[in-house]
């Protein structure tokens, strides 16, 4: 038997597509760009690291592995949703996304 055929007719009939996000960012969220870097380990086997993202304002910044790390634990943390979206719009643009690499680092959460 095969899986559609199980289902069919079922009250499990659902749209497994996975619809994008809503946003008016010109680049990919940067969530998801730190997101390839923290999965882009330095690695033998990786021949092309992923390092740097790309901003809304145009300009193409290296982040380093641990920085992403960092980076995404903030994004990660327990706050109300106006101010994480907030913070993921600064991230957004290079002036905001120096100011909080800048932050990370001062409070010592690269590693």
């Amino acid at each position: 038997m095969k899986i559609n055929e199980m289902y069919e007719g079922d009250d499990l009939d659902f749209d497994m597509s996975i619809a994008k996000p809503e946003t008016d960012f010109k680049q990919e969220a940067m969530q998801i760009q730190l997101m390839k870097i923290e999965d882009s380990e330095d690695d033998p086997d990786i021949k092309n690291p992923i390092r740097t993202v790309k901003t809304d304002d145009g300009k193409e910044m290296r982040i380093e592995r641990p920085e992403a790390i960092a980076l995404l634990k903030i994004l990660k943390m327990t706050m109300p949703p106006d101010t994480k979206m907030q913070i993921m719009k600064n991230m957004q643009m290079s002036a905001g996304l120096e100011k909080m690499l800048k932050f990370v680092h001062s409070k010592g959460l690269v590693k």
